[in-house]
């Protein structure tokens, strides 16, 4: 079976490399959950503490070092939204242009917080997770998006994350980002808040596409978008739930290592 976690773990004494160092001692982000899972699947960086009565297929320690390169992936982008929120919050009303550099930043390393925990989803959880392809040079466990996984978890056979999977917010969060890769960066207002210059944005850049130029009074930027919010606050939100929801993910991931060893007939030593 995978590792057991003893009872005395203590993710602020583990041993780590200098970025995850980085973003546990300077950054401050919760790696409880990310440590434990780290762990349980003995780092993920070398395929002999795979054990088998069998001899193990090559595909099958791929996938195994797949789980090593996403979770570091992980606790790496973790990091940097971390680090692109600190910036958000100091330069948000004093250098305007690394502001919207951070921003834009943040979500689009948020992004793959969460196509990472989708792979990670995906390669522990389901049954043919090492060996599926997503065409013939492809296989599904490097290509897989977490927008993707939400739409095929139950093709995939993956039980227990639907409640996650579908968050409203990572949705939105998600939407910023494809917008921010694929589009523009959206409308930022600045108003006069108790005496500060504070940066806003319309509540809809969460859910629309294509947003709304607001040089040009025929874009009716005015009447189509009516809620506003500060965008340190929403920024901030937005780390918070991710914060959040990758400690979920780790801590069921942990649980579940189990069904990747009795997929693939091997144990994790």
């Amino acid at each position: 079976m995978a590792r057991r976690i003893p009872r005395s773990f203590d993710p602020s004494r583990i041993r780590l490399d200098p970025v995850e160092r980085y973003v546990r001692d300077v950054l401050h982000v919760d790696i409880t959950n990310w440590a434990k899972f780290r762990y349980a699947i003995n780092l993920g960086t070398h395929s002999s503490v795979l054990k088998s009565v069998s001899e193990i297929d090559n595909v099958v320690r791929q996938a195994y070092l797949d789980l090593g390169k996403t979770h570091y992936e992980v606790i790496v982008s973790l990091g940097f939204i971390k680090q692109c929120l600190d910036t958000v919050l100091r330069y948000n009303s004093i250098h305007f242009f690394y502001f919207r550099k951070s921003l834009k930043e943040f979500y689009i390393h948020s992004g793959s917080v969460m196509d990472n925990l989708a792979r990670l989803i995906f390669i522990v959880n389901s049954p043919q997770s090492a060996f599926q392809r997503k065409d013939k040079f492809r296989y599904v466990r490097h290509w897989l998006a977490w927008a993707e996984l939400r739409k095929k978890y139950r093709k995939y056979r993956i039980t227990g994350y639907s409640r996650l999977l579908t968050n409203s917010a990572v949705r939105e969060i998600l939407n910023i980002r494809n917008n921010f890769v694929h589009n523009w960066i959206f409308p930022i207002v600045i108003k006069r808040n108790q005496s500060a210059v504070v940066p806003y944005c319309p509540i809809a850049v969460r859910y629309t596409r294509n947003y709304l130029w607001p040089y040009d009074k025929r874009e009716r930027i005015g009447t189509k978008y009516r809620k506003y919010i500060a965008l340190i606050d929403m920024v901030r939100g937005d780390y918070l739930h991710i914060e959040s929801l990758q400690s979920s993910i780790f801590g069921k991931l942990i649980g579940d290592i189990k069904k990747f060893e009795r997929n693939n007939k091997i144990t994790i030593e």
